[in-house]
């Protein structure tokens, strides 16, 4: 799982041309306890990624939050390199490079 603040977001790049979706599938946990389980609604949001610059694959949440990256999915129509990184207040820290294959998934 891959948390994230109210100042961060996940971003992916790609090394190859053309432009892929990436799937990502995440809930949010507010900073104060709940009596029900609210908090714990899954959501997914789908970008288009491509070759040119970072883009963000998924959005910091509200503030008091915390967002749980579940799973993240690519499954690209060419050879392509794909970079997961967060950017925490605008410093980018790596979290794993991966080439996958044409019609390959790549499943965190």
């Amino acid at each position: 799982m891959i948390p994230l603040r109210a100042t961060d977001t996940l971003e992916s790049f790609l090394s190859g041309a053309g432009t892929h979706h990436v799937e990502v599938v995440f809930y949010d946990v507010s900073d104060q306890v709940k009596e029900d389980n609210s908090d714990y609604r899954r959501d997914r949001q789908v970008t288009a990624s491509n070759g040119a610059t970072d883009v963000t694959i998924c959005a910091a949440p509200r503030q008091g939050y915390t967002r749980h990256i579940e799973e993240i999915f690519f499954n690209p129509d060419a050879t392509i390199t794909i970079t997961i990184q967060r950017d925490i207040s605008g410093v980018e820290s790596r979290l794993f490079t991966q080439a996958v294959t044409a019609n390959e998934t790549l499943y965190y």
